[in-house]
């Protein structure tokens, strides 16, 4: 067998077979907990649904969501859509849910805030953002303060299109896939950036790989070494 290629008799129905004695079942369950409608574990991530399944592509016109996801022969994901909580992690997940009493509606917001959720201790303050094309404002709650107020927040100078966040020796880190060519003198490509969350001053860590402008990149983490490893969809070699 020449290296890195799979065997000639390894056929369609043989990779099949493979696939669905590996499916996850059942792929959602109740879990528990102290609220009214209970929260849904997500056993092993839903990692091998049973075939077919679907879910319709993003295109801006449907309210789309993971539940919605059609897994015709796995009925229990039917119960992912109602959920008011999915859990991935049943241990962890579960530990947080049943310390909490009660739960409120806060705020509604477009599908499009979702991501790069970055919460900064020292200010009770909780980042995140609109995933949409050249989104320069971001999202800020202050959770000292109440009620609590859903404001917009802009770098200096802005970073575009954040859909990665964390946080890590004292700044907010954001992978960000947005970018200008020349908006009022100002060019930005996608890359990682450094916020400081006392100042709002940003600065670019990262934008290119050898000489390639980044394409997208998409969720981020810094290991105790300072080392950040991130995501950029289509930067293959």
């Amino acid at each position: 067998m020449a290296s890195g290629k799979l065997p000639a008799l390894l056929t369609a129905a043989t990779l099949l077979t493979m696939t669905s004695s590996q499916v996850v079942s059942p792929l959602a369950e109740p879990c528990g907990s102290p609220f009214p409608n209970g929260a849904v574990c997500i056993n092993h991530y839903s990692s091998v649904m049973p075939l077919p399944f679907f879910r319709q592509p993003l295109n801006g016109s449907v309210d789309d969501t993971y539940g919605s996801t059609s897994v015709p022969n796995d009925p229990s994901f039917a119960i992912v859509d109602d959920a008011p909580f999915l859990v991935f992690d049943r241990q962890r997940g579960m530990e947080i849910l049943n310390s909490i009493s009660s739960n409120e509606f806060i705020f509604k917001v477009p599908l499009t805030t979702h991501e790069a959720p970055v919460y900064v201790a020292k200010q009770n303050k909780l980042y995140l953002s609109e995933l949409a094309p050249n989104v320069t404002n971001q999202l800020v709650i202050d959770l000292g303060k109440q009620p609590f107020t859903l404001q917009n927040f802009t770098s200096d100078p802005p970073v575009y299109g954040v859909n990665g966040g964390t946080f890590a020796n004292g700044s907010i880190y954001w992978a960000a896939g947005g970018g200008t060519s020349g908006i009022n003198g100002f060019r930005r490509r996608p890359g990682i950036f450094k916020v400081d969350p006392d100042t709002n001053k940003s600065e670019a860590v990262l934008n290119n790989y050898f000489g390639w402008y980044l394409n997208s990149p998409d969720d981020l983490f810094v290991d105790p070494s300072g080392d950040i490893w991130f995501t950029d969809p289509g930067l293959c070699f």
